[in-house]
């Protein structure tokens, strides 16, 4: 079984990051372990746990992958810490209630990179001390706006304004960058809207590929069965993810020995990244020295599929990069018309496809030809191809 590896926690409201990473360190008897990105003891969500020496060094891995939350936002009050925790004050330009396409205009001004100034009850340091430490002895400092980006926001549910509170609960689902702060999220967009809003509720349904579904609660993991759990990565890269530890499960097998050209390009849409798009990923690099991956855009993907991806482009990029098998990732032309100029200008040695993959290869070989593009076409070999299948999934 393994000794190093990660765990997907669902970490419970109540308890610190720290809280839980101490668990773990009982649970398994492992000194060293870490956890890969701070929930607030208020949230509840995936938290990725490192176990063991190896595992630890890699934590950074995930740290930059963009993450996706439900949250829930109060209108009509605001908090000095901007979530439920902090002194609760009462909106001082009246109680009005907000539509749903009020809010559907506004958090459309809080998609791509945005400017947002970290709250003063945050772990972000100015002049050496935390802004926590300065907000708890009641000083507020001035803060310089941060970049991050809002990959998505999503309006899941909108209440009506309750009688005895004035207060209106609103439930968001947001994808964005590492770094972001979602109090300062809500306390931007009551703002906005002119009511005041905080933080009432906040829960992480994914980082990256890895989502909460997979995830175990610390009331089910014991000494017996923590390692039946354990994620661990081949190759020292964060590729494929297997559990369990067994050999078959986490070799990697090139199932042919082409020359080794230097640049190789692969495409798709890669919704939602799982272990097949990651396999896929890993053959193609083993062919070559350098792995373009091109990123298709949502307008070209729904007119092939007849349906949008279910993750904005911007997130699906933002995973491959993060995924640390693709020395480049690009998003790939908005118009068809296009693509040959656009894999031109990349220069392939080669283009590998997926085993299933048919858009836009069917004729692919010829096309090269007519546009004096001097590349071979290789196609791969499937991975669980009962599982992920990349005509329905990618």
């Amino acid at each position: 079984m393994p000794e190093s590896g990660f765990l997907l926690i669902h970490k419970p409201s109540g308890p610190t990051s720290h809280d839980i990473v101490d668990a773990v360190r009982r649970v398994t008897g492992e000194r060293t372990v870490g956890h890969a990105g701070t929930l607030d003891p208020f949230a509840e969500g995936l938290l990725i746990v490192g176990v063991g020496r190896e595992a630890t060094k890699r934590l950074d891995q995930f740290k930059n992958l963009p993450k996706t939350y439900i949250a829930t936002l109060k209108f009509g009050a605001t908090s000095d810490t901007d979530d439920r925790t902090g002194r609760i004050m009462n909106n001082e330009l009246g109680i009005r209630e907000v539509s749903g396409k009020q809010v559907n205009d506004v958090i459309k001004n809080f998609i791509g990179e945005i400017e947002q100034v970290p709250p003063m009850y945050s772990a972000k340091k100015i002049g050496g001390k935390k802004l926590y430490e300065l907000a708890r002895k009641g000083q507020t400092i001035e803060r310089k706006p941060a970049k991050m980006a809002i990959y998505s926001t999503k309006l899941l549910d909108i209440q009506e304004t309750e009688k005895l509170t004035h207060r209106q609960t609103v439930k968001l689902e947001v994808t964005c960058s590492a770094g972001t702060y979602i109090r300062a999220l809500a306390r931007d967009i009551g703002e906005k809207l002119g009511c005041g809003a905080y933080l009432e509720g906040l829960t992480r349904t994914a980082i990256g590929p890895f989502a909460l579904k997979d995830a175990i609660s610390l009331d089910k993991l014991n000494a017996t069965n923590w390692q039946n759990h354990i994620l661990t990565t081949s190759n020292n890269e964060l590729g494929v993810m297997n559990k369990g530890s067994s050999a078959h499960n986490s070799k990697f097998i090139i199932h042919y020995s082409p020359p080794k050209p230097l640049r190789v390009l692969v495409f798709g849409t890669f919704d939602h990244l799982h272990p097949g798009h990651l396999d896929f990923f890993r053959q193609a690099k083993a062919i070559g020295d350098r792995l373009i991956v091109g990123v298709g855009c949502d307008n070209v993907v729904a007119a092939i599929k007849g349906k949008p991806p279910r993750q904005h482009e911007q997130v699906r990029l933002a995973a491959v990069c993060a995924c640390g098998l693709a020395d480049e990732a690009l998003l790939l032309p908005r118009n068809p018309d296009e693509r040959f100029d656009w894999i031109k200008k990349q220069a392939p040695d080669v283009i590998a496809l997926g085993y299933d993959q048919t858009a836009f290869t069917e004729t692919l070989g010829k096309e090269l030809q007519e546009h004096a593009i001097a590349c071979r076409v290789l196609r791969l070999q499937p991975h669980r191809p009962d599982i992920y299948k990349s005509s329905k999934k990618s």
